[in-house]
């Protein structure tokens, strides 16, 4: 097994440590990509944003996750070739093809930026035609791209033997060219049984118990399919790591502070673009070329002699002074005589195991939905909706305290779903008795089904209305309901 895998069970380059998983087996290809200096970079990237703002040890980096992946994803190609059950498709389980999934392993982060989950793929000005680019598509700039003479995209091919753009597939998701890149994605995937367990640790809480050995242990190769399967020994750990997903997006990922955060940034970048105080080019270089820490400070040495109103939002974030909660509104499903000021009732369709996972095309024509998922998809929508409550509030209070436009903030979650429905849906149970694959969903010894886990989603988020600190007194004298800003 060994001859015929050398790049899963050959290492000469002795260890490396790294918080959960202790020591990991270092070889001469992995060396070769953490010590370039795009790869390097990472180190300057927070893996969890705003969220060491509420959780102090959240500091871990893109670097050190993009590690955790790759040593788990060499965990499940050793099971996968060792397993007899998985005998059909060794022969897509070349050493070539393990090597291209392993660089797409480390490498999948490559192209993230400070915020770049919070930013990407939006227009959030009128100034930008282009808005934020995505993680993914930029890591094929920082794949090519030349360090001391030496491109991540060479490293690939000279020490690692595999076409980067077959890497770069895989990076991308794209199924159609990489098919196999499936074992790196949906519910089963190493980049998420790291994330999970390794932010649970920085954080310090106790809601990502996931048994990822024996989990391993239950893979099996569904060659029909190629992604991976599980036979009934791993289903208990499948529902620990399903679980602890809406764990922590609930409890961690959309703390409501982090959501504040994330919410005055976003709001501070459309004003500089929309004020003309940066232009648009030279505001995303500072993302792209800044770590967390030095992108706080920059934008402040840009900007700090501008007298810019907005640039209260960027103090508050530098000095960890949020907004204040005026108003939050729920979601909730199929609840009798709902509070239609206060609870948002989602129909099926949406936000579950029958919608489109990214949420922009909503089989609904409630308009109290379309308009809430608007203001996720549309930030200049969002900031029209906000400066416009701003001048409401000034008018219920017979404009006693002056609210300035960029004192009233929006933070809508939108209705993209947390799990991915149509992996659950493919996703097998190996029996091994009789050398078959059942769909999971069809498995007596679960209650983990797509419907079931739907009904997780509606209550893991809230719509928020935040103010500036001065006016948190609000919330006592003013009794925001939906119509208030939503017609």
């Amino acid at each position: 097994m060994s001859s015929e895998y050398p790049s899963l069970f050959h290492f000469s380059e002795g260890y490396l440590r790294l918080p959960v998983w202790g020591h990991i087996p270092l070889d001469s290809r992995l060396r070769s990509v953490i010590s370039h200096p795009l790869f390097f970079r990472l180190r300057g990237i927070r893996q969890l944003s705003f969220v060491e703002y509420i959780f102090p040890g959240a500091t871990h980096t893109r670097l050190e996750h993009s590690i955790g992946v790759f040593h788990l994803t060499r965990q499940v190609m050793q099971t996968l070739v060792q397993n007899p059950a998985s005998e059909s498709g060794r022969d897509l389980l070349t050493d070539e093809t393990i090597r291209m999934l392993l660089a797409g392993a480390l490498l999948h982060d490559m192209g993230h930026y400070p915020h770049a989950h919070l930013l990407e793929n939006l227009k959030l000005s009128s100034q930008d035609g282009d808005g934020f680019i995505h993680h993914q598509e930029m890591a094929e700039d920082l794949l090519f791209e030349k360090r001391d003479g030496v491109s991540l995209a060479d490293v690939l091919e000279t020490e690692w033997q595999v076409d980067p753009k077959r890497v770069l597939s895989v990076i991308r998701g794209d199924k159609k060219m990489e098919p196999l890149g499936k074992i790196l994605s949906g519910n089963l995937d190493p980049d998420k049984m790291d994330y999970l367990v390794r932010d649970a640790h920085h954080c310090a809480v106790p809601y990502a118990s996931v048994d990822t050995a024996r989990l391993i242990e239950s893979f099996v190769f569904d060659k029909e399919r190629s992604r991976l399967a599980i036979t009934n020994k791993g289903i208990a750990s499948f529902e620990s790591l399903v679980f602890s997903k809406y764990m922590m997006t609930r409890h961690i990922y959309w703390h409501h502070t982090v959501k504040t955060f994330g919410a005055m940034m976003k709001r501070l970048v459309q004003d500089l673009m929309d004020d003309h105080i940066l232009d648009p080019v030279t505001l995303k270089n500072l993302f792209y070329q800044s770590g967390d820490e030095q992108l706080l400070f920059r934008l402040r040495a840009e900007t700090e002699k501008t007298g810019f109103p907005s640039l209260e939002l960027l103090d508050g974030i530098i000095d960890r002074k949020p907004y204040k909660k005026l108003a939050v509104f729920g979601f909730t499903r199929e609840t009798p005589n709902p509070d239609p000021d206060r609870l948002i009732q989602v129909p099926k369709g949406v936000m579950d195991h029958l919608a489109s996972r990214f949420g922009k095309d909503l089989k609904t024509q409630d308009p109290v939905i379309l308009a809430v998922n608007r203001l996720f998809h549309d930030p200049i929508f969002r900031k029209e909706t906000e400066i416009d409550l701003a001048e409401k509030l000034n008018r219920k209070t017979n404009h006693r305290y002056r609210i300035r436009p960029h004192e009233v903030l929006i933070d809508s979650p939108g209705f993209h779903s947390v799990f991915e429905y149509a992996d659950l849906m493919e996703l097998q149970v190996y029996s091994v008795r009789d050398h078959t694959f059942r769909p999971l969903y069809h498995n007596h010894l679960t209650l983990f089904q797509p419907e079931f886990i739907s009904g997780f989603e509606a209550f893991s988020k809230e719509l928020q209305i935040l103010v500036h600190p001065r006016l948190s007194h609000l919330s006592g004298e003013l009794n925001l309901a939906l119509p208030d800003f939503i017609g």
